[in-house]
């Protein structure tokens, strides 16, 4: 119980300190609310968090995919799926 409670709190802390990071989406929402208000935030923070989540569906499926394909055997070895990277990694 009391692992639990540790990791929430850390995991609430990170949480935190990773929202509260001044970049580009919270300088734009804080300069739109300065001008226009609330709304206009709040519109700033909602389109965020609709990007992200599309990026994280998209990255998600994608390592789904190559995961199922590896499984199924239809890769084969990396040289199939991801060429240009091979070529670099590929011990001498």
């Amino acid at each position: 119980m009391i692992n639990q409670l540790i990791l929430g709190c850390t995991a609430l802390g990170f949480g935190l300190a990773y929202a509260a990071a001044p970049g580009a989406v919270n300088t734009e929402a804080v300069r739109r609310g300065l001008a226009r208000g609330a709304c206009a935030t709040l519109h700033v923070e909602l389109g965020s968090l609709v990007g992200d989540a599309v990026w994280a569906v998209l990255a998600l499926t994608g390592v789904t995919l190559l995961a199922h394909q590896r499984r199924a055997g239809g890769a084969g070895d990396s040289r199939r799926v991801l060429p240009p990277a091979y070529g670099v990694a590929r011990p001498t």
